[in-house]
């Protein structure tokens, strides 16, 4: 999202995608992260296989136009 106008930035494209268990204390345990269909340009979705129940964090590093270097950013999530 462009943080001026908070509309989804079209060219963007994920570069990395990965969750771990880090807010639980276990970023050793890793889950499985597959690149969704999108219905709308901009919005990315993903699939997720955790393994366990519990507190989880996706971790999605994106190549933006105009930024000079990739973005991170984290989700903090609970998997039931």
């Amino acid at each position: 999202m462009h943080a001026s106008d908070n509309k989804p930035v079209d060219e963007a494209a994920i570069v990395e995608a990965k969750t771990d268990m880090g807010p639980a204390g276990m970023a050793e345990m890793s889950g499985k992260v597959t690149p969704a269909a999108s219905d709308h340009s901009g919005v990315f979705r993903f699939s997720i296989e955790t393994g366990m129940a519990g507190q989880w964090e996706l971790v999605l590093t994106a190549a933006v136009p105009g930024e000079p270097a990739p973005v991170t950013g984290k989700v903090i999530y609970n998997a039931k």
